[in-house]
Parts: C-alpha cells; structure tokens; sequence
C-alpha cells in the first residue's frame, strides 16, 4: 500500500531523479526504464513521459496498489506517468521477440538498474522484421474498421438509421485496440471510447487530438457515440441528431487516417 511518506515524497518531487528515487525507495525495482516522446503533442501541452517500472519476483506487492501511487506522481509532475510490469514478464516478452518490450526496454532507455538481472536486446534487423509483422497485422485488423465506416456511409446515405452510429462506434472501437494490441503489445478490452483513447495516448501520444473533447460539441459527439454501442441497437427510444452525423463520420475519417499513418511512421521497417 502507499504510505503517507510516499504521498508527501511525491507532493515534493518535482523532477525526473527525485521521482526515480522516491520509486527506488517505495518499490525497490529490478530496472526502471523512461520512454519519452520527443514532440509536442499539442499547443499547450507538455511532452509525454512514461517511467516503465519492473518489479522483481521478490516484490510481493499486487499492481493495483501501486496504481494510486502512479496516479500521485501523474498529477504532482505533469507529463509523467508510470506503468509495472513483472520482470518474469519482460524478459519473457523478450525472449519471444515482443515488439513493445523488444523497442522500449533497451539499455538506452535506462534510468535505473539495480545490476541483479541483463536483458537480451534484439539487432536492427530482428527490430526492422518485427516492425514490419506487426504492421501488416494492423493493416489486417484496421480492414475491419474500414468495414464499419464504409457500412455507416452507405447506410446512411439511404436514411438516418441509428445503426450508422453503431457502425461508426466499432470503426473508431476497433482502430483504438488495434493501435494498442499492435504498438503496446497487449489487448484492451472495453467498448469504452474515452477509456481506449487513455491507453492509446500512453503507447501513441500523437492521437490526442483524435476523439478530442475540447467544446461542448466535440464532447457531444463522444457521448452520442459511446451511447451508441448499446442504444442503437436495442433501445427504441435512441435516435442520432441528424446535424451530427456529418460530424461523426468527419471524426471517424480523420481517426482512422491518423492512425494509419502513425502506425505507418512508428512500424516501418528501416531497411
């Protein structure tokens, strides 16, 4: 559990090697390594930071206690976050070749290492060649958000159905997992919009700007659609505002063309 210690540690940390020491005394870990995205990821807006912490096997501690300490070092330093992992687990994820784990826990990354354990690191060919499989497996599962849009569009051409709102729910539903699954290398199961783009941002930061929620409308476009997945189907009373579905399906388009071309940028081979 969090300790009152960590809590004022944490309200007086205000920089990276305070926030790795506060960690080392809290958790005790095995590696921590830093991620960071180096551009802007809006006007405003700080750059993205993320500490991926590994826990040894000694360490009996259960994720979800470490969760409200994770949420104070978020909230205490804006643009840091901070995400667990077993060590069992990474090196397992390295050794099977792992995208997520091949690209980010690498020696370069490294902001603390207590010595107990050297990883495998993959070379720039085995990188290159599994960029490349894993972005022909998005190519593959973004076919199917396509799908989506393209039934919405031609639906809606005929009457304004509230299933077109369905089709564009699981259009945008099924893009956010696949960017997940494929870059982060693990599976989000919800139909939740706003809880897939919270995942979405921590391994692709450049989506913030999809789903955006930033006036009274944009954020109306969100609530129709996450209504949407159950209400279009099985409630009669459900109806989609006809001067939003021009808007939604704008949102969808330019979703699922940003996805495709950062997935391209982040996952293309560099042969």
């Amino acid at each position: 559990m969090v300790s009152r210690e960590s809590v004022r540690s944490v309200q007086q940390a205000s920089n990276l090697p305070a926030i790795i020491q506060l960690l080392v005394m809290a958790m005790a870990p095995s590696k921590i390594f830093l991620l960071e995205h180096g551009a802007v990821l809006q006007e405003g807006a700080v750059v993205y930071r993320e500490l991926l912490v590994v826990l040894p096997a000694s360490n009996s501690s259960k994720f979800v206690e470490m969760e409200p300490l994770a949420e104070l070092i978020s909230q205490q330093n804006r643009g840091y976050y901070c995400s667990f992992y077993a060590e069992c687990r990474v090196v397992e994820g390295l050794k099977r070749g792992e995208l997520f784990f091949t690209l980010n826990f690498q020696k370069e990354k490294l902001v603390f290492d207590s010595y107990s354990m050297e990883y495998t690191e993959a070379d720039a060919v085995q990188i290159s060649l599994l960029k490349a499989q894993q972005l022909a497996l998005f190519y593959r599962a973004i076919r199917k958000s396509y799908e989506f849009y393209q039934s919405a569009l031609l639906l809606g051409q005929r009457n304004i159905s509230p299933i077109c709102c369905f089709f564009l729910h699981q259009a945008i539903e099924l893009c956010l997992r696949a960017i997940i699954q494929h870059l982060g290398g693990y599976e989000k199961r919800t139909h939740q919009l706003r809880a897939l783009k919270k995942q979405v941002i921590r391994v692709a930061p450049e989506m913030i700007s999809c789903l955006s929620e930033e006036s009274a409308i944009a954020k109306q476009r969100i609530d129709v659609l996450e209504a949407a997945y159950l209400n279009a189907r099985y409630s009669y009373e459900f109806s989609l505002p006809i001067k939003l579905l021009g808007e939604l399906i704008e949102e969808v388009e330019q979703t699922l063309l940003k996805a495709r071309e950062l997935m391209q940028a982040k996952l293309a081979p560099a042969y």
